[in-house]
C-alpha cells in the first residue's frame, strides 16, 4: 500500500468517523431523556400529588431524587431512612420506574421552597437504558439535565450524583456493561455544574470478583435492607460534608426503650431543659460594647454581579483593625454602606476572620442581600449572604460554618468530634442548635461571641458549662487562623 492510499484512507474514515461523533453528541443532548414528561398512571400523579404536600410544609434540609431504588426506602429500606435520613430532614422523592425525562418533569411540577435545601442526592438512570431505548449516553445526559434543573432551582444547594447501582449477578450482563458505560459519562457532565459532585459507590454492593449476591440485590436490581445500609453508609461522609454530621435517629430510640436512660434526659434541670445561649444571655450580654475599631472605605463603590442569581449590586474593599475584606450590598435593598460597616463593627475582632475567608478571590465578601428565600443568612467558605435587616448575632452565628468549614479541610472528622463534644458536654446551647450537630455549633460560636465581648468572665462559665465544645472550638478557631 503506497503511503499516498494510505493517506486517503485515514482520512476518509476520520471524515466518516468525526460528524457520525458529533452527531452521537448532539443526539444525546436532544434525546428524549433530556425532556420532561409526565407518567400517565393515577398511582404516579397520587404520589406526586402527596410530595407537593410535604414540600409546600417546607423545612427540608435533602432532597433524595430518584426511581424505585430510592422509592423503597418507604419500604425495604425504613429502618434505615428512619435512622439516617429523617435526622436530616429528607424528603423520598423517588417514585417506581421513573427515568430521567419523568424526574424532570416532576421537578418542574414541585413547589419551590422557600428556604433552599442544603442537598440533594440524585440516583437515576436504570430504566433508561435497561428498560428504556435510551443508549447510555443519552441517559447520561439526561442525568445531566437534573443535575443543572436542581442547581437552577436553588443555586446555593450541594447537588450529590450517584453513580448507577450494578444490576444482574454477573459483570459481564449486557446490563451492567450499559451500566458502566453510562458511569463514565457522569463524572465530565457533573462537573459541569455547580456545587455537583459524582460519587460512584456501585463497588460497595460486589464482591472480589464483580458477582452481585442475593443478600446485597434479591432481584439483582434493587437493593436490600441490608444494601441500603451500605448505602447510606457509604454516602454518609458525603452528607456531612453536605449538611453537617447529625446524631443517627438510632441513638434517640435506644433512649426511647431504655427506661433508665429515659428517667434522666440530656439537659434537663428541675423538669426544664437547660438552653445556655438562654441562660447566659439573661445576664445582657451585648455584642460590640467593647469594640473600639471603626470601618475604613479603601475603595469603591464597583458596580457588580453578585454571586448569588448574579443579582446587580455594589462591593467596597473594606479595613477593619488588622483585617481587610469586601462588602457587598444587592442594589434593590435599602441599605446604605455605612449603615453596613456598624453592623459589621458589633462583630469581635476574632470573628472578622470569616469576613476574610468569604473575601478571597472570586467571592463577593459579606453580601447584603434583600431576600434570601426566607433565610436571615446563608454562611459557607464561598460566601456570607445576609439579609439587609439582620444584626451581627446572625454574622457570629454564620461565622461558625465558616469557620467551620476551614478548619474541616485540615482536619476532616471535626463535625464527628463535635457530636461526641455535644454529647460528653450533656447540655443544650439553644433550641435551634438542638436540630443537627451542625448548627449547635455555630449556635455555640455566637454564645462564645457573646461572651468573649462580655469583658466579665462569662467565657470562664462558658467553659465549666461546656467544656468539651469549648475546647473544640478553639482548636477550630486555630485551624481557620482566626487566632
Amino acid at each position: 500500500m503506497t503511503s499516498a492510499f494510505a493517506c486517503l484512507i485515514v482520512c476518509g474514515v476520520l471524515a466518516s468517523t468525526m460528524p457520525a461523533q458529533k452527531d452521537q453528541a448532539h443526539s444525546a443532548t436532544k434525546s428524549p431523556a433530556v425532556t420532561a414528561q409526565p407518567r400517565i398512571a393515577e398511582w404516579w400523579f397520587a404520589r406526586h400529588a402527596e410530595k407537593i404536600g410535604l414540600m409546600s410544609k417546607g423545612d427540608i434540609d435533602l432532597l433524595m431524587v430518584g426511581d424505585s431504588i430510592t422509592n423503597n426506602f418507604d419500604t425495604v429500606g425504613l429502618k434505615v431512612w428512619q435512622e439516617h435520613f429523617v435526622p436530616r430532614k429528607a424528603i423520598n422523592l423517588g417514585f417506581g420506574g421513573d427515568r430521567t425525562n419523568h424526574v424532570l418533569w416532576r421537578l418542574d411540577h414541585l413547589p419551590k421552597l422557600k428556604v433552599s435545601p442544603k442537598g440533594a442526592v440524585v440516583m437515576i438512570g436504570t430504566n433508561n437504558i435497561c428498560w428504556g431505548s435510551d443508549k447510555p449516553q443519552q441517559a447520561a445526559h439526561g442525568v445531566q439535565a437534573i443535575a443543572r434543573k436542581l442547581n437552577s432551582l436553588y443555586p446555593e444547594m450541594k447537588i450529590l450524583v450517584l453513580g448507577v447501582f450494578p444490576r444482574r449477578r454477573e459483570a459481564s450482563h449486557a446490563h451492567r456493561k450499559q451500566i458502566v458505560e453510562l458511569n463514565s459519562y457522569l463524572p465530565g457532565l457533573v462537573g459541569e455544574i455547580p456545587n455537583a459532585k459524582f460519587l460512584d459507590i456501585g463497588k460497595e454492593f460486589l464482591d472480589e470478583r464483580g458477582f452481585l449476591s442475593k443478600e446485597m440485590m434479591p432481584d439483582t436490581t434493587h437493593p436490600s435492607a441490608e444494601g441500603h445500609r451500605i448505602w447510606a453508609a457509604a454516602i454518609k461522609p458525603e452528607l456531612d460534608r453536605m449538611l453537617g454530621a447529625v446524631v443517627e435517629q438510632a441513638v434517640k430510640k435506644v433512649e426511647q426503650t431504655d427506661p433508665k436512660k429515659a428517667a434522666k434526659p440530656k439537659g434537663k434541670a428541675n423538669g426544664d431543659k437547660v438552653y445556655l445561649m438562654k441562660v447566659f444571655r439573661k445576664n445582657g450580654l451585648l455584642l460590640g460594647k467593647s469594640n473600639k475599631g471603626r470601618a475604613r472605605i479603601v475603595s469603591g463603590p464597583k458596580a457588580v454581579a453578585l454571586m448569588r442569581g448574579k443579582a446587580p449590586g455594589k462591593t467596597w474593599q473594606v479595613a477593619l483593625g488588622k483585617h481587610r475584606f469586601r462588602v457587598s450590598i444587592e442594589n434593590v435593598t435599602k441599605l446604605g454602606i455605612q449603615a453596613a460597616l456598624k453592623k459589621i463593627e458589633r462583630v469581635p475582632p476574632l470573628y472578622r476572620r470569616c469576613f476574610e475567608i468569604v473575601s478571597e478571590q472570586g467571592k463577593d465578601g459579606i453580601a447584603f442581600y434583600k431576600s434570601l428565600g426566607g433565610a436571615a443568612a446563608h454562611g459557607g467558605q464561598q460566601y456570607l449572604n445576609i439579609i439587609d435587616r439582620a444584626d451581627a448575632k446572625v454574622m457570629v452565628h454564620e461565622a461558625g460554618h465558616i469557620m467551620e468549614q476551614r478548619a474541616r479541610d485540615n482536619e476532616k472528622d471535626i463535625l464527628t468530634r463535635w457530636e461526641r463534644a455535644i454529647a460528653k458536654d450533656d447540655v443544650s446551647i439553644s433550641r435551634y442548635g438542638d436540630r443537627v450537630s451542625h448548627e449547635d455549633l455555630a449556635e455555640f460560636a455566637a454564645l462564645y461571641a457573646f461572651c468573649l465581648d462580655s469583658g466579665n468572665g462569662e467565657l470562664t462559665k462558658l467553659k465549666r458549662k461546656s467544656p468539651a465544645r469549648y475546647a473544640l472550638w478553639k482548636r477550630i478557631l486555630k485551624l481557620a487562623k482566626a487566632n
